[in-house]
């Protein structure tokens, strides 16, 4: 199950590599942590750090073949979309608009 695993992980990767956006995204991600004016929302926070903890944490279904990573899957796809939304905020923030650039618009 480890090399399904690994596969969809290499997937994943890729597409982010192909991604023009990505790396904008990835600095933006470390420009809105370091922000003193932004405040993260705190269920962004939660929800990162419990993905994190939930696919690390060998308590969830990881004994059962292929839901045991699809599960974990899930997870971080969600968290990682809630992440997007919270950088979509940052971009919009109106301290920080002047001084990136903003992507998609």
């Amino acid at each position: 199950m480890k090399t399904n695993r690994n596969r969809v992980l290499s997937q994943l990767a890729n597409s982010a590599k192909n991604d023009p956006n990505f790396m904008q995204r990835i600095q933006l991600f470390f420009k809105m942590i370091q922000s003193k004016e932004f405040k993260m929302q705190s269920s962004t926070i939660l929800i990162a750090i419990g993905a994190i903890v939930y696919t690390v944490m060998p308590f969830d279904f990881d004994f059962i073949p292929v839901i045991g990573w699809v599960d974990d899957m899930a997870i971080l796809m969600y968290a990682l979309k809630q992440i997007n939304k919270e950088i979509e905020r940052f971009i919009n923030f109106s301290n920080v608009q002047n001084d990136i650039e903003i992507i998609g618009k």
